[in-house]
Formats: structure tokens, C-alpha cells, sequence
């Protein structure tokens, strides 16, 4: 009788517990490795090894949206809702009011990939029909060479993308649960523009393969509008018309004279997929990490095919590069297909070879090869990321560094201020903009200047002129001068 009377939900701590039991592995590394992320985030970002692009950018951007300031980002020129038709920061915000810091949005991105991890985990023991090698494979999920380029960096929208992407993975494959699956699709397309493309790839493979027509046609439908009214009008209009024009690709201003392309100049087609070189160094690098085996998936891998004709016939050369955030949300997607075509390379060797082989074996060779392919390709990245946790000297701060904080503190947090690159913690207020800057026609009350950190877009002794210029020519004078750390002050 008292059973009966009790909340239905009363056996969730009970369900809970039994979770953890049953996948201890699992949540033992998405733990570990989630303290990891966190960690290199909060040490890299103390010792401002992150640029005021992307992550001040994105701050000051979240900055506008709390104060309901949707004028131009003074960092970049124009509203980031007309760069990135990043919705979902919008629905952030509310949190972001709460902690207006860069650090948030670091956490955001760290927290979307960790919580990814769960779904795949749940595709893998589906398909492998073992919990441990399922966990397993989330090692190699973890040290992706796209994850750690895109911490490094440190903050874009597009890795926040494989939270939605994953579990989309899971619903389309697993649960075959449409509700939700239509849900987490709809939250996809908040990511960012290219999103839908995903979505309509996803509708393609639920008409082709699960023969779900009238599902399938929907998701088509929706997200091809849904892609057709943000760039053709959303972006225009929130960017005031001067954003640079995301979907230039070498064929054209639009993914449909790439897809014409290939039809009608398919040897062009083809070569500027892999050339110049870096691009087939991207695409063996993200193949790679997973030993290949999503080749054998290919049914999920085609669901990258308008992410990739994307980035590699972009005209942006940065795009294809293998460093910085491009390769990240991927990620989801090319591990599926190697979890699917181990599933599937398995049982055709166990079918097929006359000496009886158990298939747990050979999905352990499988994991095996996935984790030596994602250690060659992290091994091959110009700047080993993950090796700054090794050093004694990543924990702590050197003189230069004790002076670069020392400085910012003494920044008022209502003034305005000109920033070098290396100083994002200076971004959450309404006045802040990129040094080199107009001096005369801006004239903000400090500028913060050191060549012990990034100068970009300085070269040369570009830095040291620009700071003379202020002193001699605009009347500014030191308010802070040690260590090669320059803070200046407007005189009165």
C-alpha cells in the first residue's frame, strides 16, 4: 500500500545507481575526461594562450546579448547573429548574465563534447554488444585531434554542434525513437548555418534506408527552408549586408554550383577536393584517428558530405586547415561509421574466415587500430595540446604573465579599452576594440599592449611603433609598465 502511494519517480535514485554500476567504464571516463578539458581550459586561459578571435569575440558577443545590444560587435564590425546563425547563444544568455566571462563560454564547449560522449557510448555498446570495448571507445573519441585543435583555440560554435549531432546519431540508429529525434534536429539547426545540411542528410538516410517517407521528406523540407532563409536572408539582414560570404565555394557563391560541378567538370571536382594538399591532410587525418573504419560505415560517413564539400572547396584556405576549430564537429559522425563498419567488418570475419574466429577479439583488434590511428594522428599535429598538462610550468604563472593580470586588473569595468589579441579577459563591456586601432577616431580610455604574448595582427616591430604613437602622438601615458606588459591611459 505504501509502494503504491509513492511518486512514480521515486525509483530514479535507484535506476541511477544501477546506471553507474552497470557502466562504471564509461562514466569513469567521461568524468576523467571532462577534469581534463577543464583543466587545460582553465590553465591555458590564465596564461592567455587564447585570442581575443574567436573567444573574446564570442564573449563580447554574449556580452550584447544580455544588454540587448544588437548593434555591431565592435570586435568584428557587425552583429555575430549575421556571422553565425548561432541561435542557441541566444538561449544561453540568461545563464551567461549570471557569470559574464569569458570562462563561461569555455566551460559551454568543453561540457557540449563531454556530454556527447554518452550517446556514443550508447551507439557502441548497441552495435558491439560489449560494455567495456564500448567505453573503451571513448578514448579515441576524447583525444580526436579536431577536439584538442578546437580547445586550443579555444571558442567556436561549431564543436558545441556534436552534443545535438550525437545524440541525433542515437535516435536515428539506436532508439529509433522519431520524437525525439525530430526534437534534437530542431535544436541542431540553432547551432549554427550549416546544420540543417546535416539535418537534410539525416532526412535522406531515414527516406533511403529506414523507409520512412513521409518522416524523412519532412526533415528535407524543413531544414532545406530553414537553410534557405537563414543565408539568403537572415545573415544578409543581420550582418547589415557586410559579412563575408560563408558559402563561396571555387565553382561558385552557393553549394549548388559545387553540387552542379560535379556533374558537369567531375575531374575538377574531384582535384579540388584534395588539393592543395592540406585538404587531403584533413581528410586522412580525420579518417585516420579512427583507423579507418568508417569507410566501412560509409552510409553514416555520407552524412559529412555537405560539411566537407563545404570546407574543402571553400575559397577560404583556412577552412580545410587541420588546426582550429574545423574538424571538431565532425567528430560524431565519423566515430558512428567506425563503430557501425567494426560491427559489421566483424561479422563478415567471423562468417566468412574457415577458422573459427570469437568476435569479441576482433572488436578489440577494431579498437586497437582506432586507438593507434587516433595517437599517429595526434602525433603528426604541429603543436602537441594535450603535452601542456605535462609540464610543471602550464600551472603556474611566469613574471610576464603575473603582469599581464596584474595590469588587467587595473582596468575600470566600465572604460573602454583597445586589446591586443592575447586579452579576451578584457571583452565583457561595451566599448573594446582590436589593437592596432584608429586612436583618433576611437580614443578609448586604456590599451593594453604586451610582446610577450600573441600580437596578431602586429608584425614585425609594428607593436612597438603603435605603442610610441599613443604616448607621443595621442597623449596617452603608462598606467602600468613591467615586464614588457604596457598598460596606457587616455590623459585628460
Amino acid at each position: 500500500m505504501l509502494q503504491s502511494c509513492m511518486p512514480r519517480g521515486s525509483n530514479y535514485p535507484r535506476k541511477i545507481k544501477h546506471s553507474i554500476k552497470v557502466n562504471t567504464l564509461a562514466y569513469l571516463l567521461v568524468s576523467v575526461f571532462g577534469i581534463v578539458y577543464m583543466i587545460f581550459l582553465y590553465f591555458s586561459y590564465r596564461k592567455f594562450m587564447f585570442p581575443v578571435l574567436d573567444l573574446g569575440l564570442f564573449n563580447r558577443h554574449m556580452w550584447s546579448l544580455v544588454h540587448f545590444d544588437f548593434g555591431p560587435n565592435p570586435l568584428k564590425g557587425w552583429n555575430l547573429l549575421g556571422d553565425h546563425a548561432h541561435f542557441f547563444l541566444v538561449l544561453l544568455a540568461p545563464l551567461y548574465w549570471l557569470y559574464q566571462s569569458p570562462v563561461f563560454l569555455l566551460f559551454i564547449q568543453a561540457l557540449a563534447i563531454v556530454l556527447s560522449a554518452w550517446p556514443i557510448y550508447l551507439v557502441a555498446k548497441h552495435y558491439l554488444k560489449n560494455k567495456t570495448v564500448a567505453a573503451l571507445w571513448l578514448v579515441p573519441y576524447f583525444t580526436y585531434f579536431g577536439f584538442w585543435s578546437a580547445l586550443a583555440y579555444p571558442f567556436h560554435d561549431s564543436p558545441v554542434a556534436v552534443l545535438p549531432i550525437a545524440w541525433a546519431l542515437y535516435f536515428l540508429l539506436v532508439t529509433k525513437n522519431d520524437k525525439h529525434l525530430l526534437m534534437i534536429l530542431a535544436a541542431l539547426l540553432l547551432v549554427r548555418e550549416d546544420m540543417p545540411l546535416v539535418a537534410i542528410m539525416i532526412g535522406l538516410y531515414l527516406i533511403i534506408i529506414d523507409r520512412k517517407y513521409k518522416l524523412g521528406s519532412l526533415v528535407v523540407v524543413v531544414a532545406s527552408l530553414y537553410f534557405w532563409w537563414v543565408t539568403r536572408y537572415w545573415l544578409p539582414f543581420a550582418s547589415r549586408g557586410v559579412s563575408y560570404p560563408y558559402e563561396d565555394t571555387v565553382f561558385g557563391a552557393s553549394m549548388l554550383d559545387a553540387i552542379k560541378a560535379a556533374f558537369l567538370q567531375p575531374k575538377e571536382f574531384v582535384k579540388n577536393i584534395f588539393l592543395p594538399i592540406d585538404k587531403t591532410k584533413s581528410i586522412v587525418f580525420m579518417l585516420g584517428s579512427f583507423g579507418g573504419l568508417a569507410i566501412i560505415g560509409i552510409e553514416i560517413l555520407l552524412l559529412l558530405s555537405p560539411l566537407w564539400l563545404g570546407r574543402f572547396l571553400s575559397t577560404q584556405p583556412w577552412r580545410w586547415s587541420v588546426v582550429q576549430h574545423y574538424s571538431a564537429s565532425q567528430a560524431p559522425i565519423l566515430i558512428v561509421a567506425s563503430i557501425l563498419g567494426l560491427s559489421r567488418l566483424s561479422k563478415f570475419i567471423a562468417q566468412s574466415v574457415k577458422i573459427k574466429i570469437n568476435k569479441v577479439i576482433i572488436v578489440y583488434i577494431g579498437l586497437l587500430l582506432a586507438l593507434v590511428g587516433t595517437g599517429l594522428v595526434y602525433s603528426r599535429l604541429r603543436e602537441h595540446y594535450a603535452g601542456r598538462l605535462l609540464r610543471p610550468t602550464f600551472y603556474g604563472l611566469d613574471q610576464y604573465e603575473k603582469s599581464a593580470h596584474e595590469a588587467i586588473q587595473l582596468v575600470p569595468e566600465g572604460a573602454s579599452v583597445g586589446v591586443q589579441s592575447a586579452f579576451p579577459q578584457l571583452t565583457s563591456r561595451e566599448k573594446v576594440y582590436n589593437a592596432p586601432l584608429d586612436i583618433s577616431k576611437l580614443k578609448p580610455d586604456f590599451i593594453i599592449l604586451s610582446d610577450k604574448f600573441d600580437q596578431w595582427p602586429f608584425t614585425g616591430d609594428q607593436i612597438y611603433r603603435f605603442r610610441d604613437s599613443a604616448i607621443s602622438d595621442y597623449g596617452y601615458r603608462y598606467k602600468y609598465n613591467k615586464n614588457n606588459v604596457w598598460l596606457l591611459e587616455k590623459s585628460e
